[in-house]
């Protein structure tokens, strides 16, 4: 069984653990290194099934020298994200990201403006990159990361100078901001 780690060393087919728990970041954290491990595990299992072998296995190992020290998974995550930046030119960034938002570890923000159309620009790393105005689109972000808005100086023939978080809405853990100017 694939899926079954160490099934050598506990003399059985189910091994130690398995890597396709459905397990998700901060939900099912115990504060225990191979229990919460399987988070982890699964969202480079799902690597290992999107990208194959040979490109999973390599962006893992290349990941590890770009990790710093008491790493969050978030930074493991975005070490792979720098990873295949470097050696394979980004190509690979959707199915990257996907396995971390599956996992609880990446979150998606919504993001709707009104007027509908106005310009949204994010002041932070911007993992997914833009939907070219169109609104409403979904940004992803790592968990605790701070989202400042900026409104852009004109639209429609108006002038603006801020933008007001109107509702923030946490539906099974994706977060709905409702922005207006």
């Amino acid at each position: 069984d694939p899926a079954a780690f160490a099934e050598w060393d506990a003399q059985n087919l189910v091994g130690l653990r398995r890597v396709d728990s459905n397990k998700e970041y901060p939900d099912n954290m115990v504060s225990e290194v191979h229990a919460d491990g399987e988070i982890w595990s699964r969202s480079l299992w799902d690597l290992f099934q999107s990208l194959g072998k040979g490109t999973a296995d390599y962006l893992t190992l290349a990941s590890h020298y770009l990790v710093p020290a008491d790493p969050l998974f978030s930074d493991g995550a975005l070490a792979l994200i720098s990873a295949d930046n470097i050696y394979f030119g980004g190509v690979n960034l959707e199915s990257i990201i996907d396995s971390y938002v599956d996992r609880g570890v990446f979150r998606g923000i919504q993001v709707q403006s009104e007027p509908s159309g106005a310009e949204i620009v994010v002041d932070v790393a911007d993992l997914r990159g833009d939907a070219d105005g169109a609104t409403p689109f979904n940004r992803v972000y790592v968990w605790g990361e701070d989202v400042n808005l900026t409104a852009p100086g004109t639209f429609a023939g108006e002038d603006f100078d801020r933008w007001v978080v109107d509702t923030v809405d946490q539906p099974s853990g994706q977060a709905t901001v409702t922005v207006v100017m």
